[in-house]
């Protein structure tokens, strides 16, 4: 009977992580689209106004940001709650600055926004926005659950899809530096 139990949680984490990966799978596919619209509108044009250092600042806010994550997930992994949580509430900080910088930038309109470059741009920098804030949401969820839900080395599940997902959307905002501040 033990077994059966066990099998099932399994089976049932397996579910989950398949269709989680299968859910960032799915939202890869408006950053395709918008990318895609980029060369079909602007081709390799960049605006002589962008402001690169704001664009740097952003990617390697987000990098650290997703370093922090991640190493709050190997830190449970090892059972240490104290560093996961530390790691988790620090990600949710540099994100923090990270969406100011994309405000500030937005505020400051370096980008014309009725040229074909500027449409996309903002578009593609919004739809980044809107997944970094639901991933700062989920982020914060998780650092303030974690004194509670009791996670371990056997029960970290929620961690790792905020992780998987706080990843994907970092990688997402570093690809758009690269796609509209330099290539």
């Amino acid at each position: 009977m033990q077994q059966e139990v066990v099998l099932d949680q399994e089976r049932h984490m397996a579910a989950l992580q398949w269709g989680f990966r299968l859910f960032l799978g799915v939202e890869v596919i408006p950053f395709i689209v918008m990318f895609t619209m980029r060369y079909e509108l602007a081709a390799w044009y960049v605006a002589p106004t962008v402001n690169q250092w704001m664009g740097a600042a952003e990617a390697v806010l987000m990098l650290i940001s997703m370093w922090l994550a991640f190493d709050g997930l190997q830190a449970i992994r090892q059972d240490d709650l104290y560093k996961m949580q530390h790691r988790t509430k620090s990600a949710v900080g540099v994100g923090l600055l990270y969406m100011a910088l994309v405000i500030y930038e937005w505020s400051q309109r370096f980008v014309p926004a009725g040229t074909r470059y500027g449409e996309v741009f903002y578009t593609t920098l919004g739809v980044s926005a809107f997944y970094t804030l639901a991933g700062l949401f989920v982020l914060t969820a998780i650092a303030i659950r974690s004194g509670r839900a009791h996670f371990s080395r056997q029960n970290y599940w929620d961690v790792q899809a905020v992780t998987w997902y706080w990843v994907f959307q970092g990688i997402a905002a570093v690809v758009a530096y690269m796609y509209f501040y330099w290539v």
